[in-house]
């Protein structure tokens, strides 16, 4: 496929040069015409130069002032062609380049979406193989133990394993729900339908889903939004990004830490706000979270595994919705992820 844009691009650079290398021959050939033109026109110019001097007093004393015009107008003439098939040739030389400094921009434009396209299959692929797998594997040991020792464990500690194998299957339903989400980017079959919507009921829906999670870790989840805060956007997306961030914050939190949810109006837009006293992000780490070619899947406070997936489904919700998102994070302080989405319409 990139052969066949080169030779693509080749043929054309190949054609835009004939075609200037023809210009430049014909305006040549041009203007010698003309200046021959001009040698017909005055012929005395194309004597022996003795022969001109011996006549030159009789010839300067019978040319009439008209021919002397006519001579001077073809020299003018053919100076004026000469230089409209320059501006002609350097018009086409210039519009020859520029055309092929485009297609130059347009190759390397489809080579990068060819690597970001490679990029996602092996990212596709690499959840698929490993971050899948290893919450089945998990699922079938507590299914296993539960089996072997139903009749020895104790009420408690059959509660706790159902508590730990709930947390254990909503974690994978997450993952599979933004392995579903994402892959529907990828092909852009996944629907966008953006409306106004009130968004502090549905952070409450969320944080609701999110509570057993937190509590379990001893975090404590605050909506901080104290007034009605209404924007534009996707409802699906909207609650999806806001699930991941509120994940990603209780993965890196630890016991008696604070997550906290914030919004306001800055001017058109509205400012969404997750932040939490947790470990941190290292810089590093910062420029590869929205990167699919990255691989970025760091274990949590409770060893909790990740793929990295949540953020960057964050990251093309928000590219939907023409917003931005940003990190500011300090290790041991702990992060705020700040997401900027159309308000009003």
């Amino acid at each position: 496929m990139m052969n066949m844009r080169y030779k693509k691009f080749t043929h054309n650079s190949s054609s835009i040069l004939a075609t200037c290398l023809f210009c430049l021959i014909t305006a040549y050939c041009f203007a010698s015409n003309h200046q021959n033109m001009v040698g017909r026109l005055n012929p005395e110019q194309s004597k022996p130069a003795s022969e001109a001097l011996s006549v030159q007093s009789k010839i300067s004393e019978s040319i009439p002032l008209g021919k002397e015009q006519t001579m001077h107008n073809a020299e003018n003439k053919r100076q004026n062609i000469l230089i409209f098939a320059t501006f002609i040739s350097m018009t086409i030389f210039i519009l020859a380049f520029w055309q092929v400094h485009r297609t130059n921009i347009k190759l390397k434009k489809n080579q990068r979406e060819l690597k970001e396209a490679n990029d996602a299959k092996d990212k596709f692929f690499s959840i698929i193989a490993h971050d899948l797998r290893n919450p089945f594997q998990t699922l079938c040991s507590f299914i296993k133990l539960m089996e072997r020792h139903a009749t020895t464990y104790t009420p408690e500690e059959i509660s706790e394993l159902v508590t730990q194998l709930k947390i254990n299957v909503n974690n994978t339903a997450s993952l599979l729900e933004n392995l579903l989400e994402w892959s529907q980017t990828q092909t852009n079959t996944l629907p966008f339908n953006p409306y106004m919507i009130n968004l502090t009921p549905l952070i409450d829906k969320v944080m609701r889903h999110s509570y057993e999670i937190a509590q379990k870790k001893g975090l404590f989840l605050v909506n901080s939004i104290e007034d009605p805060i209404i924007l534009y956007a996707d409802r699906n997306m909207i609650e999806a990004i806001i699930r991941n961030m509120i994940n990603n914050s209780i993965k890196f939190s630890r016991e008696n830490g604070e997550i906290r949810i914030h919004a306001i109006y800055v001017n058109s837009h509205v400012e969404i706000s997750i932040s939490d006293n947790g470990v941190g992000i290292h810089p590093a780490i910062i420029k590869k979270l929205f990167q699919v070619g990255e691989r970025v899947s760091v274990r949590g406070t409770e060893n909790e595994p990740g793929t990295g997936l949540g953020l960057i489904l964050c990251k093309e919700f928000v590219d939907l919705h023409k917003g931005e998102i940003q990190v500011e994070s300090n290790v041991d302080e702990g992060t705020i992820f700040t997401i900027k989405l159309p308000g009003r319409g």
